[in-house]
């Protein structure tokens, strides 16, 4: 599969935008030191640094000396649209491996997505039947995949969010505002095509097209295709507009 990037493009761009402007904006820098636990009187010791293509959860940190801790930021953005924004993307058997998902209920969910990506009108097949769905709940109900896709081994403190249409960041604490919002509290599907719906703001789907018949050697028909990948996105304008930041910067 060719890489996208326009794509990669503009996530540097808006993660050199946030390194550029969060601390031209004293108050909002002030705030999200705080929750960090830096003291507002912390200055910047050197250049903040742009991490997000080291495949870590972390995109920009600012650093403050060895005095203090780093401030490590999640930055994504969003423009027209639903508004959703992608997570994390792995390999079925990797997401059962890294959520301890059963063997048995590894295989069931193999089953759910080979069936679509079997179907000749693949984006018209429901993921999940409606038989289905409360062993798919049982599944999920015990795992948080969302916290586990945000937060990753390096543990981003700040979660900025941008707004390409409105040119506004929005700045959330991540142990008190993120994560208590997309824990899920139940497991419900999409109206379109019952992808996995956890809580308000988490959605777990088949990957699909990935840019030709065969990847890898494997034809899509089978599970180690990258269209047969998890997907999970969160929908980032609903987050953006329900929940109120600690900070934002109105640019």
């Amino acid at each position: 599969m060719t890489p996208n990037r326009t794509n990669t493009r503009q996530g540097i761009n808006i993660e050199e935008l946030l390194r550029n402007s969060l601390p031209a904006h004293q108050r909002a820098f002030n705030k999200v030191k705080q929750s960090a636990g830096i003291p507002t009187t912390a200055t910047l010791t050197e250049e903040s640094d742009n991490v997000g293509l080291r495949k870590r959860k972390t995109d920009v940190v600012f650093n403050f000396g060895n005095k203090y801790p780093r401030l490590r930021a999640s930055v994504k953005s969003f423009s027209k649209g639903a508004g959703y924004n992608q997570l994390e993307r792995k390999s079925l058997a990797n997401f059962c491996r890294d959520n301890r998902i059963l063997a048995d209920d590894h295989k069931f969910l193999e089953i759910l997505f080979l069936r679509k990506a079997k179907a000749e009108k693949w984006k018209r097949t429901k993921l999940v039947e409606q038989g289905e769905k409360e062993r798919v709940r049982q599944i999920f109900s015990e795992i948080e995949p969302g916290a586990t896709a945000l937060l990753g081994l390096d543990h981003p403190q700040i979660f900025a969010v941008f707004s390409i249409e409105r040119n506004r960041w929005h700045l959330y604490d991540m142990q008190s505002q993120v994560l208590p919002a997309i824990r899920q509290i139940n497991v419900t599907f999409t109206s379109t095509s019952s992808n996995i719906q956890l809580g308000d703001y988490i959605v777990l789907q088949r990957k699909g097209s990935a840019g030709g018949e065969h990847s890898g050697g494997h034809p899509v028909t089978d599970i180690r295709h990258r269209a047969n990948d998890v997907q999970m996105k969160i929908r980032l304008r609903r987050f953006f507009d329900k929940i109120n930041p600690l900070a934002f910067i109105q640019l």
